[in-house]
């Protein structure tokens, strides 16, 4: 690309450096913009928090998450926020998904040559920098050997398989803060109850070691009173999941728009399968469905759809680095992962699972059971990764573990910490039932002598294993 390009691009990507020039409004571009527009017309009360605490400070922080989840809409509601308290010539917004690695070093050198009449440090907005090869250790060059290193960058990604290339590159006190890989995903079932202005009292968010404590059922007792409206809206959650788009379509019209589950489909098809038809993914979203929860046999799976063990493997770690998907894998009595053993497979999102059916009228609706384990195993994932980022995307969030009578745990205890405090979190066995549940708590009870079932709407906690609703869980877990 030549530098006349990418000028030309950069002047119509950043449309405040007009207005503060030309004494205009530096936010009045907002009115306008494609993204923001969009997420205004959902009709839900939803906007994501994950970059509220960004300054140009030299700070540095990656954003990843699946595509059409909204990390662009974060983006453009920073750089709203940026425009209004601060000089706008000092925010540099990019999308670099059109960029090979030699135009997105020239767009860096270019966008401080255009906004050379502010001495103080830029904010740098990189949008989708994942698909250029090579982009970390440019932005450690950058970083270590020019002015980049005293501005704050923000970049934005929807894959996570160079994730430890990142951390080794950017991790060494090149990023200035805390926390700085943050994911975006899907918004929680707790999110969407309160976008969508649901009257159901939300709980007090515990920590996933903390699910049977006195204070937290006394929380569960208290949501017992409206089990028959959580039964529901869980069902509905099962079948919409949390993208923004997906649950405003829902919330408006009663179910997911065919254009967005269309748009969905077709992105998750160029990640996963380049240059299949979408055919090949809707096959392959809805036979891992009807492998949720169980064993991942990567052989028989790969030879049901038609493809080798090697090339299978290959669109699974795609769908993985996608977000589409999380590995749930076998465990010791430690937490330790057991090398060589089978795992399991969850689809990230219910809307996912439902793809298929909703593009192709002869493929069935998920199974509500197995969805439910798959959004408990989410929802466990990220409340253990809020303790400890990165552990979602180095799929080490949950884990499963077989029993010496040969049962099994959907969720065994890990070790996680809280604050100073090491400790192992509560074991969960999904089982989506409404009676007999006491049956099902054999395995857990034998193996903890405690824990918790997640059943479809029973709530018991008279015994060393209590029976919770799952959307009681998920509520619980996080907001």
């Amino acid at each position: 690309m030549r530098d006349d390009e990418i000028r030309g691009l950069l002047r119509d990507r950043n449309p405040w450096w007009r207005a503060s020039l030309t004494g205009g409004d530096p936010t009045r571009w907002t009115d306008a913009d494609g993204s923001l527009t969009k997420a205004e017309s959902t009709g839900i009360e939803f906007r994501s928090t994950v970059l509220d605490d960004v300054e140009a400070n030299g700070g540095l922080w990656i954003l990843r998450g699946p595509r059409r989840v909204g990390k662009s809409v974060a983006l453009k509601r920073l750089a709203a926020q940026f425009c209004a308290s601060n000089d706008p010539t000092r925010l540099i917004f990019m999308a670099a998904d059109t960029f090979e690695l030699k135009d997105l070093r020239r767009a860096f050198s270019l966008g401080r040559a255009l906004t050379s009449a502010t001495e103080q440090p830029r904010l740098w907005l990189i949008d989708e920098v994942t698909s250029v090869p090579g982009w970390e250790r440019l932005i450690k060059e950058l970083r270590d050997n020019t002015e980049l290193g005293n501005d704050g960058v923000v970049l934005t990604g929807s894959s996570a398989a160079e994730l430890q290339d990142a951390t080794r590159a950017l991790g060494a006190g090149r990023t200035r803060v805390v926390n700085p890989f943050r994911t975006l995903l899907p918004m929680t079932f707790a999110e969407t109850l309160s976008a969508t202005r649901q009257s159901i009292p939300l709980p007090t968010q515990v920590t996933p070691d903390a699910l049977q404590t006195d204070s937290t059922s006394r929380s569960i007792e208290d949501l017992a009173f409206f089990a028959d409206d959580l039964d529901m809206l869980w069902q509905r959650h099962l079948e919409t999941g949390g993208f923004p788009q997906a649950v405003g379509s829902q919330h408006k019209r009663g179910d997911v728009d065919q254009v967005f589950a269309n748009d969905l489909l077709a992105r998750l098809s160029t990640d996963v399968m380049p240059g299949e038809p979408s055919e090949s993914v809707i096959d392959m979203i809805a036979a891992l469905h009807r492998r949720s929860g169980s064993p991942f046999d990567l052989k028989g799976t790969a030879e049901h759809l038609h493809s080798t063990r090697d090339r299978f493997r290959a669109r699974m770690e795609r769908l993985v680095a996608s977000f589409g998907a999380i590995w749930c894998h076998q465990v010791d009595d430690e937490g330790v992962r057991r090398a060589g053993s089978q795992s399991k497979l969850y689809l990230a999102d219910p809307l996912i699972a439902r793809l298929p059916s909703l593009t192709d009228p002869t493929c069935t609706a998920p199974d509500f059971t197995r969805a439910s384990e798959a959004a408990l195993a989410v929802a466990l994932a990220r409340a253990i990764n809020e303790l400890h980022p990165t552990r979602y995307l180095e799929q080490r969030a949950v884990g499963y573990l077989r029993t010496g009578s040969g049962g099994e745990i959907d969720f065994s205890a890990l070790p996680i910490s809280v604050g100073s405090n090491r400790t192992r979190t509560c074991p969960v066995e999904s089982k989506w039932v409404s009676d007999g549940w006491r049956s099902e708590a054999r395995s857990i009870a034998g193996k903890y002598g405690r824990g918790i079932l997640a059943t479809k709407n029973i709530t018991d906690l008279s015994g060393p294993v209590w029976a919770v609703p799952a959307p009681v869980l998920a509520l619980l877990l996080k907001h």
